[in-house]
């Protein structure tokens, strides 16, 4: 995992029609009345701001942490993330389809409902994160870790989970097939459960 490239001092901050630089914003609800089809944050810190007055851009974000920030059905389609961390975040229903992430870091945040399908993520870390009912269907892996999260109920079809290590995250009641699964790393006990969804019987 690639940290954030975030310069200590905020002194220097340049804001335009369709770029922010180096700003670190605390305590307040985002709102901008900006008239463009693009956006970028580079090199920023938010913390506890609220996000929902935004409109729907392609986002760029580059260098930039997220921490117990609200972005609850932000629609990032389209929108690309290079060396972003969100940390206690919520991003219940945030919607990733067709979205590109690169060194992305989630911990103890709600991903609760959320889509990355058609997504391409590369090197991503999911830790202690909600994840229930998150679609990836069609989504593109590439060194993706999940530490202890909570999966269930989630979609993983035409997506491959090759060497994608699942063992200490709940997969209760997941959708897959089994092109998706094959070669995933598991528990011994996830693979009891995966078995019983096919009626398949172990015998010790």
């Amino acid at each position: 995992m690639v940290e954030p490239k975030i310069k200590k001092i905020y002194n220097q901050e340049e804001i335009t029609e369709n770029k922010i630089t180096n700003v670190k914003l605390t305590n307040l609800d985002f709102i901008s009345n900006i008239i463009t089809e693009e956006f970028q944050f580079n090199e920023c810190i938010f913390q506890n701001v609220s996000f929902k007055e935004l409109k729907n851009y392609e986002w760029t974000f580059k260098d930039v942490s997220f921490l117990e920030c609200d972005l609850s059905n932000m629609d990032f389609t389209h929108s690309y993330f290079e060396r972003v961390k969100f940390q206690k975040c919520r991003l219940t229903g945030a919607n990733f389809t067709e979205a590109v992430l690169k060194n992305v870091f989630f911990e103890e945040s709600n991903l609760e409902y959320a889509n990355f399908s058609n997504a391409h993520l590369q090197h991503i870390i999911f830790k202690n994160t909600k994840m229930v009912e998150c679609s990836f269907i069609e989504t593109k892996f590439q060194s993706i870790f999940f530490q202890n999260c909570n999966l269930q109920k989630s979609d993983f079809l035409a997506t491959s989970l090759k060497n994608v290590d699942l063992s200490t995250s709940d997969l209760e009641g997941i959708r897959y097939d089994l092109s998706s699964i094959k070669e995933a790393i598991l528990s011994r006990e996830q693979c009891f459960i995966l078995a019983s969804y096919f009626k398949i019987q172990l015998k010790e």
